[in-house]
């Protein structure tokens, strides 16, 4: 596994252990949800073209279908 990777898998055990702690804290999972999203939309917004961000808004939302519920026990990585 290459650094980019261990990189990845090392932000996406922090981010699902503090989520794991703030549902446990008894945070309702649909406000830490709405906040990941919009931390997330920020990012992409800030690092992308506005191009690239309106075809990654298209992409997300062409695949509404294709997104699976979660499930908390389940650590694989989602990309």
């Amino acid at each position: 596994m290459n650094d980019k990777d261990l990189k990845l898998n090392e932000a996406y055990d922090k981010i699902f252990k503090q989520v794991d702690e703030l549902t446990k804290d008894g945070v309702e999972p649909i406000v830490i949800a709405g906040t990941l999203m919009a931390q997330s939309m920020r990012l992409y917004r800030t690092l992308l073209s506005e191009p690239d961000f309106e075809k990654l808004m298209d992409t997300i939302f062409g695949k509404l279908d294709e997104i699976e519920p979660y499930n908390p026990k389940d650590k694989t990585l989602l990309h």
